[in-house]
């Protein structure tokens, strides 16, 4: 069963998304970081998303994503107190659960379309952090395309784990690994490209 929290949330025209509005709640900014979950069929996350980048409000301007122990995580930030709105779609292989809204206020929004596959997002962030957490259901693949003020945001302005890679592309695929392939050191997925993984 997903679990949505649902306090002060501001509903958001994401066109035929109709299910799984989720608010604010005081979840701490940051996201556990730790290895992956073991036990995916699917696979492992690649290592360049792995690990928390320890982002503070106020930091270089963009989204952040990263995976921990609890799922992943997506934070936007910018310098400054004007208004940038971020928005963006997360479109997973298996069903999206977990969701939490982090920070948000009644501008923002978060919703998950009702065959909780497809997370859509609109931040309008002051400087301060706007966020949402969620589980991937060990998902092989997550589309990830970011819009910054209406417009595709550049890929430099889209950070990745805990060192901060930036994808070659947006948007961008996250895949995960086999386990029978290279050691991540020596994959494709430390170098972050338009498919990560």
């Amino acid at each position: 069963m997903m679990h949505v929290n649902r306090t002060n949330v501001a509903v958001f025209a994401v066109g035929a998304l109709v299910a799984g509005i989720v608010g604010t709640t005081s979840t701490p900014a940051q996201a556990t970081d730790s290895t992956d979950s073991p036990g995916c069929a699917t696979g492992t996350v690649p290592s360049v998303v792995m690990g928390s980048p320890d982002l503070k409000a106020g930091q270089a301007g963009g989204v952040y994503l990263w995976h921990g122990s609890n799922g992943y995580a997506l934070r936007a930030t910018h310098a400054g107190s004007a208004r940038v709105v971020f928005t963006g779609t997360i479109v997973a292989s298996r069903s999206i659960s977990h969701v939490t809204g982090v920070r948000l206020e009644k501008n923002d929004g978060v919703r998950l379309s009702a065959d909780h596959t497809t997370l859509t997002f609109r931040f309008n962030n002051y400087g301060f952090i706007d966020g949402v957490n969620f589980a991937a259901d060990c998902s092989k693949r997550l589309k990830v395309g970011i819009r910054i003020n209406g417009s595709i945001g550049a890929p430099n302005r889209v950070k990745l784990g805990k060192h901060r890679a930036s994808p070659t592309s947006n948007p961008f695929t996250i895949e995960r690994y086999a386990a029978a392939s290279p050691s991540p050191s020596s994959s494709p997925s430390d170098t972050p490209t338009a498919t990560i993984g």
